[in-house]
This record gives C-alpha cells, sequence and structure tokens, in this order.
C-alpha cells in the first residue's frame, strides 16, 4: 500500500468539490483497492494498493488534470495533559510547532494526541513526554469490513448478522448468522473470526514496531551526554585536560581532537 495524495496539475486544487472528486476516484478503482484518509491543503490522501497505482496514475474529473504526489507516513504521538493544563493554550503552541502536522484532542481532554511531519515521532515536545499512537482494531458499521469507520464508508451497507445488503436496523433473519467478511455462521463482530484475527495480528505488528520505535529513541537519549554538566567540568581545566575530558566523553571523535 502506498500512501499518495491526489492533487491537480497546473491549477489551485477546487476544493469545492472534494468530495466529488473523492468519489470519482473511489469508484474508478473500486473500494477494495483505496482507502480515503483525509483532506490536506495540496488536495486529497489516499491508502493506494500497488495493483491500483497504474490506473489511479490515469485518474481525470471534468476539466482537471491530476497527479499523485507521495507521502511521508507521519507519525502520531499522545501526550497526557496535566490537570491544571491550559488545554486550548498548549493546543495553539503545539500547533505553531514547526515538526507538527495537526493536533486533536481526546474524548475527556485529558490526552491530546499529534501528528508529526517525520515518519518517527519525538519522545518529548514542549516539556510533555510524548508516547506512540498504538493502532486500534476498527470496525467498519455500514460494510463490516476492518480498518476504517463508517463516516468514510463508500461501500454498500453489509448486515452484521446475516451479511444480506441491508444495515443491522433493517435485518429481519438476525437469527440467521452469516459473517459478512469470512462467510462463516457467526456475526461480523465475533473475535473468532479468521478475517478479524488477521486483521488483528496485522495491528498487534505494527503496534510492537512503533513502541520498540519508541523504546529505540529513549534509549538513544539517555546515552548522550549531559553538556550542561560537561561545560561546568571544563571551567578553570588546562588545554590537556580539556582534551583528556572531551576524549572520554565523546570517543568516537578522539581524531579530531588529534
Amino acid at each position: 500500500m502506498a500512501y499518495l495524495c491526489l492533487t491537480t496539475v497546473a491549477v489551485i486544487f477546487p476544493r469545492e468539490k472534494a468530495k466529488a472528486i473523492g468519489e470519482a476516484f473511489i469508484k474508478l478503482l473500486g473500494s477494495e483497492r483505496v482507502r480515503p484518509l483525509k483532506e490536506s491543503k495540496a488536495g486529497l490522501l489516499f491508502k493506494i494498493r500497488d495493483d491500483a497505482l497504474n490506473q489511479a496514475k490515469h485518474f481525470s474529473f471534468d476539466r482537471f488534470d491530476f497527479k499523485l504526489i507521495a507521502q511521508t507516513k507521519l507519525a502520531r504521538g499522545v501526550i497526557q495533559v496535566p490537570k491544571n493544563a491550559d488545554i486550548d493554550k498548549l493546543k495553539n503552541d503545539l500547533k505553531n510547532k514547526s515538526n507538527v502536522e495537526a493536533v486533536h484532542s481526546g474524548l475527556k481532554n485529558n490526552v491530546i494526541t499529534v501528528t508529526f511531519k517525520t515518519e518517527n515521532a519525538p519522545t518529548n515536545i514542549l516539556g510533555h513526554n510524548v508516547k506512540p499512537a498504538l493502532l486500534a482494531t476498527l470496525r467498519c458499521f455500514k460494510c463490516q469490513m476492518f480498518g476504517h469507520a463508517s463516516n468514510v464508508c463508500n461501500n454498500n451497507a453489509k448486515c452484521p448478522h446475516c451479511a444480506g445488503n441491508h444495515s443491522h436496523a433493517s435485518c429481519n433473519t438476525r437469527h440467521a448468522r452469516k459473517c459478512a467478511n469470512c462467510g462463516g455462521g457467526h456475526s461480523a463482530a465475533y473475535k473468532g473470526c479468521p478475517i478479524y484475527l488477521k486483521y488483528q495480528s496485522t495491528i498487534n505488528s505494527k503496534n510492537l514496531k512503533v513502541t520498540n520505535q519508541y523504546i529505540n529513541n529513549l534509549q538513544a537519549i539517555n546515552k548522550r551526554p549531559n553538556l550542561a554538566q560537561i561545560a561546568k567540568q571544563l571551567v578553570g581545566k588546562s588545554e590537556t585536560e580539556i582534551l583528556s575530558i572531551l576524549k572520554n566523553k565523546f570517543p568516537e571523535n578522539e581524531a579530531q581532537y588529534n
């Protein structure tokens, strides 16, 4: 899967037609091969399957020509907000940071989720610890597929009980269980569904990778010498003593001191 921005060629992206453009793009590629992410300043962000890339490059709409721009996968982190913190001020301060793409608030405003412009999130920002934002399992309540929510779904409705082409509320045969994902004799919400288990395994692998990266970043920071303490040690020392201290603290740069 590739993260790409669909934007216009030679003209400013027609934001008033963003919804229609997005729907036409998904219809061309098929909802199983492309997933809408969000609207950006340049255009529309999509997650596109590799086998749909060639067809996607030939997309056109109305009088506009389009191009696809590769997007760096952006890291997300969470900040635990102190009890007496001014949340609005903190959010504004975060938005003004050059490495921040977007700021979101939690349900009870005690956690702020931040999207960074880098592939790896920092471990600290504005004096607040940043922990990785782990993925949660997500099932669409409209089409029952995993990995997206119903508010961005462009698929046809599927019943979670019988897999029929109707909504949950319209089902008259709830006793006839059939999974809309695997076809088995259970509802789409069954945690033992083989499709769900495969999806859960993918989520766990991604979360493990992000967590390990976070731990590695913390370990790297802890290994860095404290420059303030080193500066105090150098005060009043002779050149020979200063070189000796620097060689001890930064052995990888010993050749430069010589």
